[in-house]
Order: structure tokens, then C-alpha cells, then sequence
């Protein structure tokens, strides 16, 4: 008995309860023999368990008298929880066409109608935080949240969303979400609340990188109202883990608080590690992980924080640790993100099986030429493009994508060998083309301004030539003035230059003259004195002996009456110094016919 059998549903709703209990069991047992759904190598998760039809009952409970209100919409409901269960593991869209046959013949079948009548809405969706419109006894309406319902309305759906991601990102600065919500985005975000929604939901999401798988359970946790806890490895050292884990299972028990654990493959770094995340997945705890020590402590804590309830406070320490390990379980929800790639990937789930049989999983598909194009379109409106422009751009880099995943097909079909293209490679090429286009505008817009400054000086030029033409018109006769005066000083100028010549020559020959002169002049100074230096000591002597005449010398000198040929001399050199005139003349004796002058 579950929750369709309460009395406020339309009898008409309670009555599908058979059928719907009965179209799960053989959905689930057509599932198992159906060829395309058998496991493989390539697809050893595709192991349906009993677990699975408790999951499509356990969210089915969710519905209410208030939403539900007719057979097609309990009928939708379950067609919607088997495909989250069942549905949402396959890998490729031929194992999905192939699961969405047998279910449609099951509807037809068991139910009486076509699924094209009753599911008016693709792709078929419900949770519980879009807001829905509900009537009063009164007749009145309001918009409320938390009833599990259909989504008709994908653009409230997508507002919705989006106005969350932005009260995530006002709250989370360290990390923020930029995500682009297309039709599978939000379907993943869907799935990852409710999974994580249930008690004890785990869920294993599976995807080549760059989906956004760590994004979307970021998203989806928000929603959910839960604590994200991101276990972020330094070292490959089980300490570090087992702190980790300690910790968030302290938030889960002791705190009561619902806390999302997100694990990537890449973080496993051992086989302890795998054994310790697949307890954890079975029973929410990690046996032996608590010393005695940590054991006191949480049982201290859990005691004053349940002071207040006598349930709690009257039970034995085991008792206390167990209500600890209940809430632990309740309350933990991992989020394993595992990549098909990745080597080890099948053997652990062959190795551990509770990483199938305790989570819900949802498998990332390659997303479509929709969703590649909606996400160019959002990461090019940071670049100066036109909307027509950056559909252009993005449906360009659609095309590559999709042709690189062509070839990727042909390439493994030839060489055995896979090579994946990610959305990873998308917004890398995106964000080139973008800094790219940047830098290219930049170096334009600079080339466009100095093209326009020449521009600018050459009409700048243009306007000083025209004013200089004006100028040189106004100033032409002037010129011719001035051209004729020169005419004139040059003639003057030539004229005078001949006659400077001449004067210069004149002057050099003038000059070669004066040098002679100069020279002959030199050479007699020098002949004066070199007698003049002969004469010097002479002088020098008789200025002496003039110091030693007396009178009686000079009246001595008078009474001689034929004095010496030096004393002629002298009177000679007194009468010349003194320029003595009329000095008396006597016969020579060297020949009497002339006369010379008498000295004595």
C-alpha cells in the first residue's frame, strides 16, 4: 500500500494501483530479456534489480490529491520515474528509442491509451521547486512550491532555474556557476534532485568531461536546499580522506544537516578507498573509521543536542552511536562522477556492485547541434557580434564539432581506435575565437585611428597648402621685386668682386713686400743687436769711467793742445750727441786739397 490509496484521490486514480504494480513488473522483466538492453562489455551497468522497482515506487509517493487529478496524470508519473530508473542509465539514443518502445506498448497494453494523447509536453518532466498555480476552496489562486507536479511550462522551468543559480552565485564567491540551461541541461538538474531528493539517494553520474556534471550537481544541491562538500584530494594519503569523511559524516549525524558528497574517478587513487565509498553507499558509514576517542566526542554532542528529546537522552552509548549511523545514512547523499573513458571504470563497477545497486544513474549523452548552438550563442554574447552574426558564428562551430565527432566514428571504425571530442574542446575553440576576435578589433579599431589621424592631418595639410597658394599669389609681385633688386646686388655684388680681386691681389703683392721688408728689417734688428750687445759693455765701461772724470781731469784735457786720437774721438761723439753746429775745419793731412773737420 502506498500513497495512491489515500482517500482524497479520484477513486478512478486509486483503481490503476493493480495496474500500475503489475506494468512495472513486466516492464522490468521485458527490460531483461530485451536484446538491445542486455548487458555487455560496454555496458556491464545494465543489471535491473529488485532495488529499481522500489525506486519508481518510492518517488511515486511524492504524489498528491492536489496536482494529480486524473488517470493520465498518475499514468504520466509513472512513466516518468520508470525512465528516470531505467531510462536515464542507457547510453546511447538506440537503447533509449528501444526502452521508449517497450514502455509505450506497455501504456497501450496495460492502461488503454496512446502516449501521444496523454503526454502533451516533451520531454516528459516533474520535480517539486517550479512554482505551480493551486485554487482554494474559496476559488482563489496562489503560486506555490514544493508539490510534486509535471512541468509543462519549460520557460518558467528555465527562469526558474536561472534566477536559483544566480542566489547560488551571490552566496558562492569561490565558485561561480555560468551555465547555459538548455532542454538536456535541465532534464540532468531534474534528475540529480530527485535522486538526491530520496532518502539515502546516491547517484552515479557518468560522462566524458565538460558536460557539466559537477556544475549541474552544484545546481541541483542548491535547489535541493542540501550543503555541498567537495572532496578535494592533495595527496594520495588515506588520512586526508578519512578527515574528509569524518568531517561531512559529523555534519550528517551529529548536525542533522543533508549534506551532498561530490567524489570524481580521478580522486580514487586506491582500492581501500573504492572499498570505504562503497560502504558508504550500502550502509552510510565506514566501519572502523571512528576511534574510541571521536566516538565520546559525537556521543557528547549528540546528547546535548537531543537534550530535549527523552527518547534520545534515556538510550545506551551503542544505542546513540546507531541513532548517529541512522542519520549519517539519511542524510549523505554522494555524487559520483565517473567517466566511461576512464580504465578502471567497468572493473570497479564489476568489482563493487553496490556502485550499481545503490545508486540511480544517469548517464551524460553527447549533446545534440541544439544544445552545442544554444551554448555558443550564450558564450559569444560577451563578444561584439551582431545576433545574427553570432548564430552564424556558433551554428559554424556546431558544424565542426559534429564533424569531428563524424570522423571519430570512421576513425574507430578504421584504426580500432577512439578519440573523444568533449564539450571541453567546444568552449576551448569558442573561447579562442572570442580572444581572437578581441585582439583583432582592438588592432582594427587602433588601424582605423591612425588611418583616420592621417586622414585628418592630410586635410589638416590640404587646408595650410590652399592658404600658402593665397599666400605666395599675394606675395608674387614682391617677389618679382625682390628677384629684380636681387638681379641688381648680384650685378654689384660681380662688380665689386673684380675689384676686390684686385685689391686682393694688390694686397698680396703688398703683403709678399712687407714680409721682404719685414724680413730685411728682422735681419738688420738682429745685426743691431748683436752690435748693440758688442757696444753694451762699452757703454757699460765708460759710464763707469764718466762716474770717475773730475774737474781737474776736464781742465787738463783743455790744455792739451794736440790731444790723442781717443780724445778726438770723444769731443767727436759729445759734438754728434749734442749736435754741435760751426765746428772749424782743417787741412787733411791724407790730402791737402781737402778739408776735414778739427775734432781737437
Amino acid at each position: 500500500q502506498f500513497q495512491i490509496a489515500s482517500p482524497r484521490f479520484l477513486p478512478s486514480i486509486v483503481a490503476l494501483k493493480e495496474n500500475i504494480v503489475s506494468a512495472t513488473i513486466e516492464l522490468f522483466n521485458k527490460i531483461k530479456i530485451a536484446k538491445e538492453l542486455l548487458p555487455t562489455p560496454q555496458k556491464s551497468h545494465y543489471i535491473f534489480s529488485m532495488r529499481d522497482i522500489s525506486k519508481v515506487f518510492q518517488t511515486m509517493g511524492n504524489a498528491t490529491f492536489r496536482t494529480f487529478k486524473s488517470e493520465e496524470d498518475m499514468i504520466k508519473l509513472w512513466m516518468h520515474e520508470c525512465s528516470r530508473v531505467f531510462c536515464d542509465r542507457l547510453i546511447s539514443i538506440t537503447d533509449k528509442e528501444a526502452f521508449n518502445h517497450i514502455l509505450k506498448v506497455l501504456v497501450k497494453s496495460v492502461f488503454k491509451c496512446e502516449y501521444n494523447r496523454i503526454v502533451k509536453s516533451e520531454p516528459l518532466v516533474f520535480t517539486d521547486f517550479v512554482p505551480i498555480n493551486i485554487f482554494d476552496k474559496d476559488g482563489t489562486s496562489k503560486s506555490i512550491t514544493g508539490i510534486y507536479s509535471e512541468v509543462v511550462d519549460k520557460e518558467l522551468l528555465k527562469k526558474t532555474l536561472e534566477r536559483m543559480m544566480g542566489e547560488y552565485n551571490e552566496y558562492n564567491s569561490n565558485f561561480k556557476l555560468n551555465l547555459v540551461l538548455f532542454t538536456e541541461a535541465f532534464e540532468h538538474v531534474i534528475r540529480i534532485k530527485r535522486i538526491i531528493g530520496t532518502q539515502s539517494g546516491h547517484c552515479l553520474l557518468v560522462g566524458l568531461g565538460g558536460l557539466g556534471r559537477k556544475s549541474l550537481t552544484m545546481l541541483s544541491t542548491h535547489v535541493s536546499g542540501y550543503d555541498l562538500r567537495l572532496y578535494e584530494a592533495n595527496s594520495s594519503v588515506m588520512k586526508e580522506w578519512h578527515e574528509s569523511i569524518i568531517e561531512v559524516l559529523k555534519e550528517a549525524g551529529v548536525e542533522n544537516k543533508s549534506i551532498v558528497l561530490l567524489l570524481r574517478d580521478n580522486q580514487i587513487f586506491c582500492e581501500e578507498m573504492l572499498e570505504e565509498i562503497s560502504s558508504l553507499l550500502n550502509r552510510g558509514e565506514v566501519p572502523g573509521l571512528f576511534p574510541n576517542e571521536e566516538k565520546m566526542k559525537i556521543l557528547e554532542e549528540i546528547g546535548t543536542q537531543t537534550s530535549a528529546n527523552p527518547a534520545i537522552v534515556t538510550m545506551t552509548n551503542v544505542e546513540k552511536f546507531d541513532f548517529f549511523l541512522k542519520r549519517c545514512k539519511d542524510n549523505l547523499h554522494l555524487s559520483l562522477c565517473f567517466s566511461p573513458t576512464n580504465e578502471n571504470f567497468r572493473q570497479w563497477l564489476r568489482l563493487f556492485p553496490s556502485y550499481i545497486n545503490c545508486t540511480t544513474i544517469d548517464w551524460f549523452l553527447q549533446w545534440n547541434s541544439e544544445a552545442f548552438l544554444n551554448v555558443g550563442h550564450a558564450l559569444l554574447k560577451k563578444v561584439d557580434l551582431s545576433h545574427t552574426e553570432s548564430i552564424s558564428v556558433s551554428s559554424i562551430c556546431v558544424d565542426i564539432q559534429q564533424s569531428i565527432t563524424d570522423l571519430n566514428v570512421k576513425f574507430y571504425q578504421e584504426m580500432k581506435r577512439r578519440y573523444y571530442v568533449t564539450p571541453s574542446n567546444y568552449f576551448e575553440f569558442l573561447n579562442l575565437f572570442s580572444q581572437l576576435y578581441e585582439s583583432k578589433t582592438i588592432e582594427n579599431k587602433n588601424n582605423i585611428g591612425r588611418y583616420a589621424k592621417g586622414v585628418e592631418i592630410l586635410e589638416e595639410s590640404k587646408v595650410s597648402v590652399e592658404k600658402m597658394k593665397i599666400a605666395i599669389i599675394e606675395l608674387e609681385p614682391k617677389l618679382k621685386i625682390a628677384n629684380e633688386e636681387t638681379e641688381k646686388l648680384i650685378e654689384k655684388i660681380d662688380f665689386e668682386k673684380i675689384d676686390a680681386t684686385i685689391k686682393r691681389e694688390n694686397a698680396e703683392k703688398q703683403e709678399i713686400s712687407c714680409n721682404e721688408e719685414r724680413f730685411a728689417a728682422q735681419e738688420l734688428k738682429d745685426l743691431c743687436k748683436s752690435e748693440l750687445d758688442k757696444v753694451e759693455p762699452l757703454l757699460e765701461e765708460a759710464s763707469k769711467n764718466l762716474k770717475s772724470i773730475q774737474r781737474a781731469h776736464i781742465d787738463f784735457i783743455k790744455t792739451i793742445k794736440n790731444p790723442l786720437p781717443p780724445i778726438q774721438r770723444l769731443f767727436q761723439a759729445l759734438c754728434i750727441v749734442f749736435k754741435v753746429k760751426n765746428i772749424p775745419t782743417i787741412k787733411d793731412p791724407a790730402d791737402p786739397y781737402k778739408k776735414k773737420l778739427d775734432w781737437s
